[in-house]
């Protein structure tokens, strides 16, 4: 593993995967920006889980006309239906994992709490996320007060992508870290940072 970052600074994503994780990982220090614009395409407002067909994306849905701005000025919509929608994706093709039930209740206590913005859903479910899985580094949930010394983004080349146990047969890369921590639990940290 490469020599651990001094300041790591990125938009914080919903339940993020590996990369981001490994990345955050390789970091003493990580800030989380919420005034990063929205990109429609990114990892901002959804996550890839793992199905019996292959995976699934859940997606926060956000209010209309709201495109082109900062994810801390991003309104979730619909609340009830999406998170209603995502907890029984998780139940549905996790709860026979080995570690569904030690994530589940703070999983469900970060979808089921009212965000006001999508950097405030984001941001929770990334330090959670770093958390559960046994990170060191420090996370903030601010700007950073020199936005010049940051993590390479393009370190996340570098990143090879484990293959570890899912569960549906035929490994597929690219999940979000629930895939790990519910199949792997402890392990997860490892697993991640390939160590």
């Amino acid at each position: 593993m490469p020599a651990l970052n001094p300041i790591a600074s990125l938009s914080p994503e919903y339940f993020p995967g590996l990369e981001t994780l490994w990345r955050i990982g390789r970091a003493q220090q990580c800030f989380l920006l919420g005034e990063n614009k929205y990109s429609r395409q990114s990892f901002q407002n959804r996550t890839k889980i793992r199905n019996a067909d292959g995976w699934q994306w859940l997606t926060v849905p956000l209010e209309s006309g709201e495109f082109g701005r900062n994810i801390n000025e991003m309104i979730p919509s619909h609340p009830r239906e999406w998170k209603t929608r995502h907890m029984k994706g998780l139940q549905y093709n996790y709860s026979t994992s080995p570690y569904y039930e030690y994530f589940i209740e703070e999983i469900s206590d970060i979808i089921l709490t009212e965000h006001r913005t999508l950097a405030d859903l984001t941001c929770a479910t990334t330090i959670w996320c770093v958390r559960a899985i046994g990170l060191d580094t420090e996370m903030n949930d601010g700007d950073l007060a020199d936005p010049s010394v940051s993590l390479d983004m393009d370190a996340a080349a570098e990143y090879e992508h484990p293959s570890y146990r899912q569960n549906f047969p035929d490994f597929i890369p690219g999940m979000s870290v629930l895939d790990v921590l519910f199949n792997h639990g402890p392990e997860a940290k490892r697993i991640i940072l390939q160590r």
